[in-house]
């Protein structure tokens, strides 16, 4: 079985860290990048084709609904799945 190729987009960089550690011993997931804003997870997206994204709504530059939106626009790759999360203080 092939593995679930994954990218996780935070702008918390100790969540992002902390959900890494948890994907490394997972032995379906391979996280295959990582971004801290929407603009970075753009242009991530552009040369890779992860299975699935885990993307904040609240995040600077672009933020994860336009990420989504730009996302579903393109037909130069395959939709990923999408699981997006937040949090608020």
């Amino acid at each position: 079985m092939d593995k679930i190729k994954a990218v996780l987009v935070d702008d918390n960089r100790e969540l992002v860290q902390l959900m890494e550690e948890y994907f490394e011993d997972q032995s379906d997931i391979e996280v295959i990048g990582t971004a801290y804003n929407g603009k970075d997870c753009l242009d991530m997206l552009e040369d890779i084709q992860p299975d699935v994204v885990v993307l904040d709504i609240i995040m600077p530059h672009v933020d994860g609904l336009a990420v989504l939106r730009t996302l579903r626009e393109r037909t130069s790759a395959p939709m990923p799945h999408v699981i997006m999360l937040t949090a608020f203080g």
